[in-house]
């Protein structure tokens, strides 16, 4: 008989590398965006703040998308990880894995995690990948913002004197 937890398990068990694929193909497209417009934040006028403006909500909308991509694989790949896990532990319980003797094969945890690790390889390069766009976008609103904020406390100030 096969347990909730065993059928919940090998849901998460399939093969991604399609959807990673398109995941890839998307983000490359996202990040030349996002290139584009770092390259248009530094050439901006510096102190053209609805220019920068522009760009930084630009930027926020793809710095939105990238993060939701990015939270999605984590989640797909903590859950195909604890799914192989719990599979992978089972088997060894049940003494399924052999060696090249026919030996069962103990399974420690440090053994079922570094397969788990092997396992959500793909699942982890993607996610290591957005998490770096996300980085880079977030330094350019980083700046864009204390820089907007600083145009506008000199306008205030040279406002208060005139």
């Amino acid at each position: 008989m096969t347990n909730i937890l065993e059928i919940l398990a090998k849901k998460y068990m399939k093969d991604n590398s399609a959807e990673l694929t398109k995941i890839v193909t998307t983000i490359s497209k996202t990040k030349k965006d996002v290139d584009a417009l770092q390259k248009a934040l530094i050439s901006v006028k510096e102190t053209d703040i609805l220019g920068i403006k522009k760009i930084a909500k630009q930027l926020a909308g793809c710095n939105h998308f990238v993060k939701t991509l990015a939270d999605k694989i984590h989640a797909l790949r903590h859950n195909k990880r604890v799914a192989f896990r719990y599979l992978r532990a089972k088997e060894y319980d049940n003494h399924q894995v052999l060696d090249k003797d026919n030996n069962p094969i103990k399974g420690t945890d440090k053994r079922v995690d570094s397969e788990a690790d092997l396992f959500v390889s793909q699942e982890r390069d993607v996610y290591y990948m957005l998490n770096g766009i996300v980085a880079g976008i977030s330094t350019s609103l980083s700046w864009s913002q204390s820089h907007i904020k600083g145009l506008e406390q000199d306008n205030n100030r040279t406002g208060l004197e005139d």
